[in-house]
């Protein structure tokens, strides 16, 4: 997670922040249209799926599923970046299959 942090340590405090969070704090997050779903944006804009197609939606009790997914491909990234210098992090994320967990 070293790499991540370097790159984006205000997602790292987000991610730790849903993980922490008690069940009231969550549900203020929001719904409906503004709720979280498995997704994470990539560096042009687009959503890229966590978890099958991404729509499902994140809840209280699947948000460390969400954290620790969203971690994984940010990590990976962070790797590859580093292995081939890339200069963004975020570009290589379109090269990951896509992940069924």
């Amino acid at each position: 997670m070293q790499d991540f942090a370097l790159v984006d340590q205000s997602a790292v405090d987000m991610l730790a922040c849903i993980d922490d969070m008690e069940e009231e704090a969550f549900a203020a997050l929001g719904s409906g249209a503004n709720a979280l779903t498995f997704t994470t944006a990539l560096s042009d804009g687009t959503l890229r799926p966590l978890k099958g197609d991404g729509t499902d939606v994140v809840t209280f009790d699947n948000r460390q599923e969400f954290t620790a997914l969203t971690r994984y491909v940010c990590n990976c990234t962070c790797a590859l970046w580093s292995s081939f210098s890339l200069q963004s992090p975020w570009t290589s994320l379109s090269y990951l299959p896509n992940m069924t967990f």
